[in-house]
Order: C-alpha cells, then sequence, then structure tokens
C-alpha cells in the first residue's frame, strides 16, 4: 500500500503593470498584467494485492486540487479511480491493463459573461477552456513486454481515451485518442545495445 500527500503554492511577486492600450489617444481606460498565483494539494491512496504468484492487482484513488486566480476558473477538483492487472505466467512475457476513470468539476467564472447576444462576451457563458473544463474521461492502457532472449526485447503499448466534456455548448465538446506505442532493443548486455521506437 502507498499513502501519499504533495502541497504546492506559488506566489508570483512579478512587477504589477497599469498601462494605456497601445496606439490610444486618450487613457480613459488602462490595463493591469495579471500576476498568476496558484495552490495545488494532492492526495492518495494505492493498494496492491498479490492473488497468485503469476498475478498481481492493484486499486488506487486521487485527489487533485488546484485554486488559482485564472481568469475562468479558480477552483478545480478531479477525482481519479484506477485498477491495473499484471500477469507475469509466461517466463518471457508480462502484460498489463490498466483502467482509469477522472472526473474533473470547476467554478466557471464566465457563465454569466455579456448582457445579451448582441455582446461578443456573451459567446463565453456557452464555451470552456478544455484544459479545465468539466470532464469524465475513461482510459484504458495495455502494455505488452516481451524478452525472448537476453538479446532481444519487444515493447508494445496501447492507450485508448475517451473525454467527455460537460456543460461545454460550443467548442470541445468531447474527444477520443488511440496512442500506440512500441520498441524494439537488440544487443548483448555487456557491450551494446540498439534500439529501434
Amino acid at each position: 500500500t502507498k499513502l501519499y500527500y504533495n502541497w504546492q503554492k506559488m506566489k508570483n511577486d512579478s512587477t504589477d503593470v497599469v498601462f494605456c492600450p497601445s496606439g490610444a489617444s486618450s487613457c480613459d481606460g488602462t490595463f493591469e498584467n495579471d500576476l498568476w498565483h496558484y495552490q495545488k494539494n494532492n492526495a492518495g491512496v494505492d493498494a496492491w494485492w498479490r492473488i497468485s504468484r503469476a498475478n498481481r492487482l492493484g486499486i488506487g484513488y486521487d485527489w487533485y486540487n488546484l485554486k488559482q486566480n485564472r481568469i475562468d476558473f479558480d477552483d478545480n477538483t478531479t477525482n481519479t479511480f484506477w485498477v491495473e492487472w499484471k500477469n507475469t505466467s509466461l517466463d518471457t512475457l508480462t502484460a498489463r491493463v490498466k483502467y482509469w476513470y477522472l472526473q474533473r468539476r470547476g467554478d466557471y467564472l464566465e457563465s454569466h459573461a455579456g448582457d445579451n447576444a448582441n455582446q461578443a462576451a456573451y459567446l463565453q457563458r456557452f464555451t470552456r477552456a478544455y484544459d479545465l473544463a468539466d470532464v469524465n474521461q475513461n482510459r484504458v492502457k495495455l502494455n505488452l513486454d516481451w524478452a525472448p532472449s537476453d538479446n532481444v526485447g519487444v515493447a508494445i503499448e496501447y492507450q485508448y481515451k475517451d473525454n467527455d466534456y460537460k456543460d461545454t455548448t460550443l467548442g470541445r465538446t468531447g474527444d477520443t485518442r488511440n496512442e500506440i506505442f512500441a520498441n524494439l532493443t537488440y544487443g548483448t548486455p555487456n557491450s551494446w545495445r540498439a534500439t529501434l521506437f
């Protein structure tokens, strides 16, 4: 088992600048740069159980909270649950399958932007930046590591992700990804080795 907690805080002490817009004939309104601050809290637990000599099962939960002074989101929380099965029944082959379910929710600060549909800011009510937008994600990863001899190694990884962005009407409302990675290693253990990705 593993229990963990991480805390991080960043305070931006850069220069605060107040200025007039470029090309303005008069300075009726001023602009100010944004000094980005944040605080991160991350906690979780992992547990592993060896069912048999060749089979191991793992489960875990991860909680992540981000507070910041961004213009669109100031408080986001992500909950991630996962389960993994690892098998080493064959001496030369290791197989792993892992599934994650991720749910992110945040306080969207521009849900009341613009007074009416005639203002450009009104569209911000219906869009979200996808890096912090509310999302439900399902992800599966399969790993196969094969070592038929001391000189040869083969690894294949496949990952599937499905994102469903909640409360986003315009823009990215969802996406699906298929990722494949493979490498081949050949050489003598004590002298040289070549790897192809």
